[in-house]
C-alpha cells in the first residue's frame, strides 16, 4: 500500500487513474460548453423546470454555471475522499470511482437537457 504515496505526496493508484481523467475531462467539457452557450441563451433560464408552479422555474442565466461549478466540487471531493479509502478493497475503490464517473454523467444530462429547452 505504500504505492499510494510517493516521496511524501499523494498519488492516485493507476487503476483509478482512468476514470477520474475521464471525470475531469467531462468537467472540462460542461465548463467550456457553459462558456460557449452562454452568451446566446436569454437572460432567465428554466433551470427548475420539473417545479409545479410555472412561476417559480425560470433563473437568471448566470445559474447555468451551477452544473459545472457542481461537477468540479464532486470531483475534487471525490479525489479529498479517495485518501482516506486507498486501504480499501480495490473492487471498492473502482466501484466508487466509476461512480464518481456516472455522476459527471448525470450532471451532464441535467445541463445539455436545459440547454437543448433554451436553445
Amino acid at each position: 500500500m505504500s504505492a499510494f504515496f510517493h516521496s511524501g505526496s499523494y498519488s492516485f493508484p493507476r487503476f483509478t487513474r482512468t476514470p477520474f481523467i475521464t471525470s475531469l475531462l467531462l468537467t472540462c467539457i460542461y465548463a467550456l460548453t457553459t462558456l460557449v452557450y452562454y452568451s446566446r441563451i436569454q437572460p432567465v433560464v428554466p433551470l427548475f423546470y420539473s417545479l409545479a408552479q410555472a412561476t417559480e422555474y425560470l433563473a437568471p442565466k448566470i445559474w447555468i454555471f451551477v452544473f459545472p461549478s457542481m461537477s468540479a466540487v464532486m470531483l475534487l471531493i471525490h479525489i479529498w475522499i479517495l485518501r482516506f479509502i486507498h486501504t480499501h478493497d480495490r473492487l471498492i475503490i473502482l466501484v466508487f470511482c466509476w461512480m464518481t464517473v456516472i455522476l459527471q454523467l448525470l450532471i451532464g444530462i441535467a445541463l445539455f437537457r436545459i440547454l437543448l429547452l433554451i436553445l
